[in-house]
């Protein structure tokens, strides 16, 4: 009788220890690995999510700033503007501050890319301009650097037309795109150097007429001193149209943008402040002869 009682006691006090046991797993340990599993699973998801955007913000930047440095690097314009379009990638691209180093590495990249490594990353990330508007903007910033000095020469229309493939446009597409782009900029075509500008003399030749292109008049100086005139507007990213106020603000903008103290900060060097120098007194020199020409205090 007492091995009954004692194995009934021992079943009792068996089934105690295991009831307190599950008491604690479902009350204390239970919710923990529940509320663990969750977070690890949400992190988990999260991670990969943001590994997916910064590769697809990589993959876009690659997109857009390689062809980018290509096409810089082929430009026919040796022009100090070039290097003013590299250091301005921030505004005119709308690049965030954390991007903008990102942006700059593609541009240089891209000035040592062969074209056939550059229409190969454009064939790769297809799916992000096969939007008819994408298309357009994406191809419109890219070629905008062969107009960046008011100067379009035979060679930057061949580049013109070598990119236009590049995103499948046709010859049609790619010619009527880029007379739109002559007109709006009142370009005209300067048998002298054989190339497009707002200062050149209509003369019939073969590209405008085939185009029909209007002349343009300009300030009815001597054609040295229009020209000195328009390269300083051009230097200042203005027009005649720019208000006075308008002219100045650009001015001051461009001033502060290329202030050697600017490469210091930016760490560029002692060739980045040098070249900082060069540009902040090209702006100023352009300046001078805008305010003098405007009668400005």
């Amino acid at each position: 009788m007492e091995k009954v009682i004692y194995k009934v006691i021992g079943a009792v006090a068996v089934l105690a220890i295991l009831g307190v046991l599950l008491y604690v797993f479902i009350i204390y340990i239970l919710p923990v690995l529940i509320v663990g599993g969750i977070l690890f699973y949400v992190l988990r998801k999260l991670y990969r999510y943001l590994g997916r955007i910064r590769r697809s913000t990589d993959d876009y930047l690659s997109l857009t700033f390689i062809p980018l440095g290509y096409i810089t690097a082929k430009s026919s314009s040796a022009s100090d503007l070039q290097y003013m379009y590299v250091d301005s990638v921030l505004h005119d691209f709308d690049i965030r501050p954390d991007r903008y180093q990102k942006a700059r590495e593609f541009i240089l990249q891209g000035s040592r890319t062969s074209a056939a490594e550059v229409r190969g990353i454009i064939s790769k990330y297809r799916q992000y301009w096969e939007n008819p508007s994408a298309r357009r903007r994406i191809f419109l910033s890219q070629i905008s650097v062969l107009f960046y000095d008011n100067l379009l020469t035979r060679d930057e229309i061949s580049l013109f037309f070598e990119v236009a493939d590049w995103y499948d446009y046709t010859r049609a597409e790619a010619q009527d795109i880029l007379d739109r782009i002559i007109s709006l900029k009142h370009f005209t075509y300067d048998p002298d150097s054989d190339s497009y500008s707002p200062y050149g003399r209509r003369s019939g030749g073969e590209y405008e007429q085939q185009n029909g292109y209007s002349g343009y008049s300009g300030y009815g100086g001597t054609y040295s001193s229009q020209k000195e005139l328009e390269d300083a507007y051009s230097v200042l990213g203005i027009d005649s149209s720019t208000s006075d106020n308008d002219a100045r603000r650009a001015y001051k903008k461009l001033m502060s943008r290329y202030h050697p103290d600017k490469a210091i900060a930016q760490g560029l060097g002692e060739d980045g402040v040098k070249k900082y120098t060069e540009l902040s007194q090209k702006i100023g020199k352009a300046w001078e002869t805008v305010r003098k020409y405007r009668n400005l205090k």
